[in-house]
């Protein structure tokens, strides 16, 4: 609020702009720049009852300084590539934290923070229902393990300490598993898998979200279905996938192809609703 412009020793705006351009010149990177911008926001309305919002042009400054920095995103993998790592891991926390991740398209802080009581086994066919505590939304969504990522689940949970906590995944000393081993888990599965030394920095704890989100859209996943059950609060980021998916690519290119030998009227659509299930995308056979 800038009518609080005259609050003794309160900094005027070109003094913040300086400030935030020295630190800009000194090497921070504007996603930390955005962190020290949201601090100060917070000691502004704390101190002199106003936020740094009613400065449009440090807003702006920002900004540009987000659009014109290159975004580092996490590397994916196949799902062979996630299959390999838990058949090599089988039995482990890993191995079942990377399944569950893989299904359910978790973030690390979600996956730590489940309850044994957040998965229901089916006795009939071994496959798990989960449920998901999803982190920026704040919602649940469920999500099915069946197959390898299900057997996962079963044998880690066979070998799991036997402790009183909710936590559902735990170290083999008892002790719940953190975010820091959670955050180190990408790294850990492209070197088990044999990725180039080089490439290893790409993966993070993120790439397992990524690589569901990927190969749900290569598989004809629709954007609904994807919002549905990554938790996505609206559409963009699940149509960013689904546009940019070799199976949207091909879909194109066929409708291209039918207007191309102009079919007769009432010809029988091609399209068909997708359920989505992300452990059936390209299982190995057994």
């Amino acid at each position: 609020m800038l009518e609080s412009e005259n609050i003794a020793g309160k900094p005027r705006e070109q003094a913040i702009v300086t400030y935030f351009q020295s630190r800009r010149e000194a090497g921070l990177k504007a996603s930390s720049l955005w962190c020290l911008y949201s601090k100060l926001n917070a000691t502004f309305k704390a101190k002199y009852n106003c936020k740094l919002q009613a400065w449009p042009r440090l807003t702006s400054l920002l900004k540009s300084w987000d659009r014109n920095e290159e975004r580092h995103v996490a590397a994916t993998l196949s799902s062979d590539e996630v299959q390999d790592y838990i058949e090599q891991k089988k039995g482990t926390a890993t191995a079942a934290i990377v399944a569950c991740m893989f299904s359910g398209g978790m973030r690390a802080c979600e996956v730590v923070s489940m309850e044994i009581s957040d998965i229901v086994k089916n006795q009939v066919d071994g496959s798990f229902i989960c449920t998901a505590a999803r982190s920026k939304t704040g919602g649940h969504t469920k999500f099915h393990m069946s197959g390898i990522y299900a057997s996962a689940m079963d044998q880690y949970l066979l070998l799991r300490p036997k402790k009183e906590t909710k936590r559902l995944f735990l170290s083999e000393r008892g002790t719940p598993i953190g975010k820091n081993k959670v955050y180190k888990l990408g790294y850990d599965v492209a070197s088990v898998i044999g990725k180039p030394a080089n490439e290893i920095s790409k993966f993070t704890s993120h790439t397992f979200r990524r690589s569901a989100a990927t190969a749900a859209a290569e598989n004809g996943a629709s954007i609904s279905m994807m919002q549905s059950h990554f938790g996505w609060r609206n559409t963009s980021m699940p149509a960013m996938y689904v546009e940019q998916s070799t199976s949207s690519a091909q879909h194109m290119a066929g409708l291209l192809s039918q207007i191309q030998t102009s079919p007769g009227p009432g010809s029988p659509s091609q399209s068909q609703d997708v359920n989505i299930n992300i452990n059936n995308i390209r299982t190995r056979q057994e």
